[in-house]
């Protein structure tokens, strides 16, 4: 069992709401969870990691650190453990429910119909003939994903029956001996987008309350984020049909915490796609555009405190590819990180150095990347299942924004190292 403890600078933030300085747990963590450990540390709270997500570790670590408030950080995180804990009085961000819910697509899409949200037609398959037969019904192109998986899941388009074979392999994991997928019929839509919910309690009611953040639009390639940017320019309407199925959704889960709701959208109609109950990938962008980051809102709501989600600059992402177009592969990328940049963390100048792979394989162009103005560049992802890089700039306007990211992100390269 592995479990690390991350001490508070400070005392109790939280006026004496405990007799001792608050307790965190997070189970499963990756990059992600780094930043919401600093999060945390900086409102003065004990933070403890644990990597076991099974039930019985899950209950060791518990009985280990005696945590006030647990978090998961990944779809492994036993569920029956989860609601083990709750039962004990213990806290979870956002709650077992919701982590049950949003890992099981099936259970979503049930739980998003019978709110009345709008949501595309599908059908799931436990197999490569079911898949054809369902693709079959819903007609061309289809979308088909993981029935396990949060928005931040693998996905594939396909276009023709050619496809077919090529989605059902490429989503199954090694060693997997079963798969099951939902095939979505393809939403005509004019953009995809998230918007963060956050639930936590307003001081001026003592109440829940759910605040939102600035629309983020963004788009992927290969089921993978490719680009986003903040805010999104949509239509009052379709921004409040936005809220409205954040608000419902994120009511439905329950308990405090962020969630990052993604939806197509398409004129003023607004469909619901899926829900992650944690930071995600398209919520880096924040720690640039917002006074608060996607982290310390987590953080905040977990603790029960006041939420503001005033964006500060308009800002954009760029996800770097390689010669070959995929995104750079995670040795390269490690060693960058190894060399010297933390991962999320510090100023750009501490990702300007190259990193060598150990196959011969460079990291080059960071220098000038980082050359123009307000422009950083971060590595982002887990090792084994696509390490990538992050070009993020802000400027005076999204356009201005999305432009030098494209400019710099064209400036890093993936090429042959000095041995």
């Amino acid at each position: 069992m592995t479990t690390e403890h991350t001490a508070a600078p400070h005392t109790n933030p939280a006026g004496g709401s405990h007799s001792r300085t608050p307790r965190v747990l997070l189970l499963g963590p990756n990059e992600l969870g780094d930043e919401l450990v600093i999060a945390f540390r900086r409102l003065g709270v004990d933070v403890y990691t644990a990597t076991g997500c099974d039930e019985h570790a899950v209950l060791d670590h518990c009985i280990e650190v005696q945590p006030d408030i647990v978090l998961p950080m990944s779809d492994r995180v036993s569920v029956s453990a989860l609601r083990g804990l709750e039962e004990r009085g213990i806290t979870v961000i956002p709650s077992a429910h919701a982590c049950a819910c949003t890992r099981d697509r099936k259970a979503m899409y049930r739980a998003a119909e019978s709110l009345g949200l709008p949501v595309a037609a599908h059908q799931f398959a436990s197999s490569e003939q079911e898949l054809e037969a369902a693709v079959a019904e819903l007609g061309y192109p289809c979308m088909v994903k993981r029935n396990s998986g949060t928005a931040d899941g693998e996905q594939y388009l396909v276009r023709d029956e050619g496809g077919i074979g090529k989605a059902w392999h490429s989503l199954q994991h090694p060693n997997e001996d079963k798969l099951t997928v939902v095939a979505e019929r393809y939403v005509d839509f004019d953009y995809e987008m998230t918007l963060l919910a956050v639930r936590s309690i307003d001081p001026a009611t003592g109440a829940l309350a759910t605040w939102f953040s600035e629309p983020i639009g963004h788009q992927h390639a290969g089921g993978k984020l490719a680009e986003a940017w903040q805010p999104l320019e949509m239509s009052q309407r379709a921004l409040e049909n936005a809220r409205s199925v954040a608000a419902r959704i994120s009511n439905e889960l329950g308990g405090r915490g962020l969630y990052g709701v993604e939806l197509f959208v398409a004129g003023d109609d607004v469909y619901f796609s899926a829900v992650t109950p944690r930071p995600l990938d398209t919520g880096i962008l924040t720690s640039y555009t917002q006074r608060l980051s996607q982290y310390q809102l987590h953080a905040r709501a977990a603790l029960r405190y006041p939420i503001d989600v005033t964006l500060t600059s308009p800002g954009a992402a760029v996800v770097v590819a390689d010669l070959d177009g995929g995104v750079l592969d995670g040795g390269a990328l490690g060693a960058v990180a190894s060399s010297g940049s933390a991962l999320f963390g510090g100023a750009s100048s501490a990702a300007a150095t190259s990193g060598t792979a150990s196959d011969g394989m460079a990291l080059s162009g960071l220098a000038e990347a980082l050359a123009y103005a307000e422009t950083d560049f971060r590595v982002f992802g887990e090792s084994g299942a696509g390490v990538r890089g992050l070009v993020v700039t802000t400027a005076e306007t999204v356009a201005e924004a999305q432009d030098k990211a494209a400019l710099a992100a064209g400036k890093v390269r993936l090429t042959g190292g000095e041995g």
